[in-house]
């Protein structure tokens, strides 16, 4: 794909292909609203009777402009169809207009409609991208079936997301599943996936800072020794308060979150998991009390909950 991106006065458009027609026209509606031809070009404000007068001449350079800019707005591939055009329709930016639309707005017909539902179920989440960029995609896709019978709903989208974020997630996408149906908007489902995202980024890049500093203690800590045995009688006292220091610091960083300012018992995600976990193993127990016959895991990896107790199948 050539280049995707045109500059024109008020806006930057990205150009039309085959799979963005929504997001080119919403953004073509708004150039061209704000150049005062977007009405000329849904034939909403036609020629005026004479084409001589002010109003004639300004409707015609509008006219020529709205044009032009469409026709910048397309992929060179699409301007070789709109090539094929009579001199005639080509100046006219609301015939251009229903061409592009003709063949591009693939949500006019079922067929079109079908594939779009199809790309985006079977969207998942790549390595390299962003949760905030997902979720972007699968908006994008979701306006192109906007205003038909198909039309994806924010429950969809959230079930969709929820399904296919990467299994880093999972204990934000379980709290999620378990809140209530108002409770699981699009807006705060979104909010909270990105938060968990920046929160995995900022423990990735501690975990990173904690392994260097634990070699450098330890590091510290044997050329402390090394003084101790070699000072003599009080030649470790010098060092004794700073071991001290560095310990309790250390105490004060949780090692579940590696976040600083809590102790592990005191951290609130790992309650979060806890308590999520044990509602997983009430769900089980009760599927357990009412089974015709029970089997006993000989391995308590066997079960998903890490659980040795019987369990009804």
């Amino acid at each position: 794909m050539s280049s995707s991106r045109q500059t024109v006065k008020f806006e930057v458009a990205e150009l039309l292909h085959a799979r963005n027609y929504h997001t080119w026209k919403n953004d073509m509606r708004a150039v061209l609203t704000s150049e005062g031809s977007y009405r000329i070009v849904t034939r909403r404000e036609t020629p005026p009777n004479s084409e001589t007068s002010t109003q004639g001449r300004e409707y015609l350079n509008r006219a020529a402009r709205a044009a032009s800019m469409i026709y910048l707005s397309v992929e060179p591939s699409i301007r070789n169809v709109l090539n094929n055009l009579s001199d005639e329709d080509l100046d006219d930016p609301a015939r251009v207009w229903e061409v592009l639309r003709q063949k591009y707005d693939s949500a006019s017909l079922k067929s079109g409609r079908i594939d779009i539902i199809n790309r985006f179920h079977t969207s998942t989440m790549k390595s390299n991208v962003t949760v905030a960029e997902y979720i972007s995609d699968l908006l994008a896709i979701r306006q192109e079936l906007a205003g038909s019978d198909e039309a994806i709903s924010d429950t969809t989208v959230v079930s969709h997301l929820l399904r296919t974020v990467p299994d880093s997630f999972a204990i934000t996408v379980g709290i999620l599943k378990h809140k209530s149906p108002e409770e699981q908007t699009l807006d705060s489902v979104s909010a909270a996936l990105i938060e968990e995202e920046t929160s995995l980024a900022r423990r990735n890049t501690q975990v990173g800072s904690t392994l260097n500093t634990a070699g450098t203690l330890t590091s510290g800590n044997a050329l402390a020794a090394g003084v101790q045995r070699r000072g003599g009688r009080g030649g470790h006292r010098r060092w004794q308060p700073y071991a001290n220091q560095r310990k309790a610091e250390l105490n004060q960083k949780c090692h579940y979150c590696l976040r600083e300012g809590h102790r592990e018992r005191d951290c609130s995600l790992k309650q979060n998991a806890a308590d999520y976990k044990k509602e997983r193993l009430g769900e089980w127990s009760a599927t357990a009390a009412s089974a015709q016959f029970t089997v006993k895991h000989d391995d308590a990896h066997e079960c998903g909950l890490n659980c040795t107790e019987f369990h009804g199948f």
